[in-house]
């Protein structure tokens, strides 16, 4: 009986929990590194210490909404416009030294950018 209890209590728990994160996501938030204490209930707070207290979780994404490296923050984007204008610098004259000096990078840094580009 007492397990039978402790079970339905869990279920209620989690039922508790996916109704916040539901009405979360709903919001529009953004999800990443954050204090639960700055955007969940506390009631959740509560509920989540339980099963993990003070310790950090990760929540992964559903299937189908994974992101790769980069996407997300835009870092991506700017490498590839990066690495493009290297490569036109670099036909337009500018040594692989110079390039290493402007973009902070190595000449081997460099070379493999422009190689990569000529593709």
């Amino acid at each position: 009986m007492l397990a039978a209890k402790a079970a339905i209590s869990e279920e209620n728990d989690l039922a508790v929990f996916a109704f916040y994160i539901y009405n979360y996501k709903k919001a529009g938030t953004e999800m990443g590194y954050k204090k639960a204490d700055d955007f969940l209930p506390k009631e959740l707070v509560l509920l989540i210490q339980n099963y993990v207290d003070g310790d950090y979780i990760y929540i992964p994404r559903k299937k189908g909404n994974e992101l790769s490296w980069g996407e997300k923050n835009g870092a991506r984007k700017a490498i590839k416009n990066r690495n493009h204008d290297i490569y036109i610098k670099y036909n337009y004259g500018a040594t692989k030294e110079q390039l290493a000096k402007e973009y902070h990078l190595s000449i081997k840094s460099i070379e493999r950018i422009i190689y990569k580009q000529r593709e």
